[in-house]
């Protein structure tokens, strides 16, 4: 039982606080407020006067981290509670009830505090950036804030200070910039090496005033920056092979300060060509392939580029004409420039210690046994790659042009030997996969024996490829090798035999100049700025190849003229032209359109083959000269096997359709020729010397084409925007895996059957049937025999009269009986001009 307490009720006892005196409580009842009879006897539970709750707090932080201001009655943070107490740390709730049921304990509403005073004291603890409101901070917070705000103070007169010096040193800079402008531009024709002082005070962080010193003293000719980049060391080599000594040691004095003589050498490479002077040396032709294919270093010791990948080649031959002259090989002790052919007269070439050995030559060639040679044989050897594409000769032979196909052929064997057993050869850059001519009658000959005396048979690797193929000849050398005509030839060979006046019979239609002369005046869509149409058809010039395949593109657009404008009587010569116009496109687009593919170019050039070859079963000679018909098709076979061979080589490796043919060593002799200046010819020795210097040429252009001016006989197309149709100018997908031989040559088949049905050519009604006669090809079309091989004339090559007198004479000086049997001459009865 509660014990019966008689007292009025007071607020709770007041605790000896000295500091801070309390609130009265939220609940105080007073006498007044109670009815008369609670002032007298009352039975009532005992009750204590609250005490609040300890506040927890770090008593070593508690002064700087409790935040004594949200204490503040006009704050919106308040929490809720009153100090009552600072030693020790008492609070006491705005709701306390004043009294506690238990002696020295908190009544209820006070009990709870700790809950509040501990997430207080969570924020306390966080750092102040993460308290959002400022108002929260404690002491510590507000110190720390205080502490880096007065540092981003700090900052920012610092930056301000430093700002205000920057502007002062870069007013002096201008002011030292301006003082740099206005001396270059005075004496900027005094100022050595300019162009390397810039990034030479850049690489080492000259001043403006260390560098106005540097120019002043390069003006004084006190200091020349020798910094020099790889593009002026290729200059500077380019202008050496050119211009010589003089021209190098001009420029090194000069304001351009290019690299000196002494400065270029460990770049510039020494090719030492060795000649053939008296027989066919297969270790001269070693050497030789060693000196081109071999590794060079460059200063530092290092590779001008990296090693050239396997790939592909093409062995190439040629002849450049020279003086008549002797001269003498001191590193031999021998005479050179007396013809390979006839050199054998002699019983020996070098000199030795007395003058018998020249006395005998001197004799031999007033006799006549021996020549003086007006030309060199040139054998040289091309990637057939996009990157170093260019011709390098490993052959070098002076000839009098009176030699045998036989004699062609043992020198084609001594350089693929050469090749294949030189460690810089075969074995190291890959295998001879096509021998290119420009379709000199002797070398086909030779040609035909070397690369077409045996058949792809099943275990071939390029059976497969090949083998459902109808109408491909499958001939073949050692290690399947081809012959391969120029196109840049057989492009002014058709232009000349067009340009003729027994011109091209097609369709019963002779087409030659005087009828393309009233054609190409329809044209109006046609620029006869650059060339007159009777410069197009009467030219000085036979070996311009832009000519020639300007002329054939105008007889391609022969096609869109309006046929409704004709007159009935021209209606058979527009069908022959567009038909005409038809197997050029076929023939010229694929080397000329940078945005073929390879399957595109294949499938153009099979459907040329057998357009012509319908057209040549059809009309003969009169349409186009054995000689003519079988380097076309030997060419178009050449581009099959390059795709086939180079899919074995691997799928991803890229088709240069483009480098088919000899250019490469035109363009060799051209930079052979430009060494001479005003003497294009030469003598063995300085040919020798200037091949080098086309091999040096050789390698600058290859990485600054931008710097070759190209031969305009040599362009496919003159045009501002494609100065060169070369491999890297080719932007279609030639990948060698992108190609489906078969498929490409079906397609080809099928787009010519149509063209000739459309345009009434009735033979052969299906090439399939045709070729499945025996021995009959692209190559063979009549069966047996090799229109190429005929020893009629060519009138492709030479412009002949029609009067039975003169053809009879010009075939009797043809070596009609040079072509061994196994080759199978054209027999007699073959088609003849008509």
């Amino acid at each position: 039982m509660p014990s019966k307490l008689y007292h009025t009720l007071t607020g709770p006892p007041l605790l000896s606080v000295p500091s801070i005196q309390p609130n009265p409580p939220l609940y105080s009842p007073s006498p007044q407020a109670l009815p008369r009879a609670a002032l007298y006897l009352c039975d009532v539970p005992a009750s204590f006067p609250c005490t609040g709750v300890p506040l927890l707090w770090d008593t070593s932080t508690f002064w700087s981290t409790y935040p004594f201001h949200v204490h503040d009655p006009a704050s919106k943070y308040n929490p809720g509670y009153q100090l009552i107490s600072l030693n020790p740390a008492f609070i006491r709730s705005f709701r306390c009830l004043g009294t506690s049921q238990v002696s020295q304990a908190p009544c209820s509403r006070c009990s709870i505090l700790p809950l509040e005073v501990e997430e207080l004291r969570d924020r306390a603890k966080e750092p102040y950036d993460y308290v959002r409101v400022e108002e929260r901070l404690n002491h510590d917070q507000l110190r720390q804030k205080a502490t880096y705000l007065k540092g981003q103070i700090n900052d920012l007169k610092l930056e301000a200070l430093n700002r205000d010096r920057s502007l002062v040193s870069a007013r002096e800079d201008i002011v030292q910039y301006k003082e740099i402008i206005q001396f270059i531009g005075t004496n900027y024709l005094s100022v050595r090496g300019l162009h390397r002082i810039f990034p030479n005070a850049l690489k080492k962080g000259w001043s403006p005033s260390k560098l106005l010193e540097r120019i002043q003293a390069s003006s004084e000719g006190e200091y020349v920056p020798e910094n020099y980049a790889q593009d002026e060391i290729d200059l500077t080599i380019l202008l050496y092979e050119l211009g010589g000594g003089s021209a190098v040691y001009a420029m090194n004095h000069s304001i351009f300060a290019l690299p000196s003589l002494n400065t270029i050498q460990p770049y510039r490479r020494q090719h030492r060509i060795k000649p053939c002077l008296d027989h066919v040396d297969v270790r001269a032709i070693s050497d030789n392939i060693s000196a081109m294919f071999g590794p060079h270093e460059v200063k530092g010791g290092l590779h001008r580029e990296a090693p050239v990948k396997r790939c592909l080649h093409t062995m190439m031959f040629d002849e450049i004409a020279m003086d008549r002259e002797v001269g003498y090989m001191p590193t031999t002790d021998e005479m050179a420039g007396f013809c390979l052919e006839h050199v054998a007269a002699l019983d020996s070439i070098v000199v030795g210690k007395d003058t018998k050995t020249v006395e005998a030559a001197v004799d031999a060639v007033k006799n006549g046994k021996v020549h003086i040679a007006h030309e060199a044989t040139v054998g040289a050897i091309a990637h057939l790659s996009k990157h170093d594409y260019g011709a390098k000769p490993i052959l070098v032979s002076p000839s009098c042009k009176k030699g045998s196909w036989r004699g062609m052929l043992e020198t084609m064997l001594s350089v693929l030997e050469s090749w294949n057993h030189s460690p810089d050869g075969a074995a190291k850059h890959g295998d001879i996969a096509l021998v290119a001519s420009d379709g000199d009658q002797l070398r086909r000959v030779a040609l035909f024996m070397l690369c077409m005396h045996s058949e792809i048979l099943p275990g071939n690797p390029l059976y497969p490829l090949i083998c459902n193929l109808p109408g491909f000849n499958r001939r073949v050398g050692k290690n399947n090798l081809v012959m391969d005509m120029d196109y840049r030839h057989m492009f002014k060979r058709i232009c000349t035999l067009i340009c003729s006046y027994l011109g091209m019979l097609v369709k019963g239609i002779c087409i030659n100049r005087d009828m393309l002369v009233l054609w190409f005046e329809r044209l109006s869509n046609h620029d006869w700025s650059e060339t007159s149409i009777e410069n197009l058809l009467h030219p000085t010039d036979a070996q311009n190849v832009s000519r020639a395949v300007k002329l054939l593109l105008c007889i391609i657009d022969i096609q869109t003229i309006d046929k409704e404008s004709l007159d009935p009587s021209e209606e058979a010569e527009f069908e022959a032209l567009c038909l005409l116009g038809e197997v050029f496109k076929f023939l010229v687009h694929p080397f000329i359109i940078p945005s073929l593919s390879l399957s595109e170019q294949i499938t153009s050039l099979v459907t040329f083959a057998h357009l012509a070859c319908g057209l040549y079963l059809q009309n003969g000679t009169s349409f186009m000269s054995n000689q003519l018909y079988g380097d076309l098709q030997a060419t178009i076979k050449a581009a099959i096997i390059m795709v086939a061979r180079t899919q074995l080589e691997g799928p991803l490796l890229e088709v240069l359709i483009c480098l088919l043919g000899d250019n490469p060593v035109e363009i060799l002799f051209g930079r052979t020729r430009m060494k001479g200046g005003h003497s294009p010819n030469s003598g063995t020795l300085e040919l020798l010397i200037r091949l080098c210097s086309a091999m040096n040429l050789d390698d600058v252009f290859n990485h600054h084409p931008e710097l070759e001016r190209k031969a305009r006989r040599l362009k496919l197309i003159r045009a501002r925007d494609l100065d060169h149709v070369g491999p890297k100018q080719w932007r279609g997908d030639i990948t060698a895996g992108s190609c489906n031989i078969q498929a490409c040559w079906e397609a080809g088949v099928q787009a010519a059957e149509r063209i000739l049905r459309e345009h009434s050519v009735s033979e052969p009604k299906s090439f399939k049937e045709h070729f499945r006669k025996k021995d009959t090809d692209l190559l063979r079309p009549f069966g047996g025999k090799y229109p190429a091989l005929s020893p009629e004339i060519d009138r492709s090559i030479a412009i002949i009269s029609t009067t039975p007198e003169s053809t009879e004479s010009a075939e009797s000086e043809l070596p009609i009986n040079t072509v061994d049997s196994a080759v199978n001459p054209v027999a007699p009865g073959f088609p003849r001009i008509c």
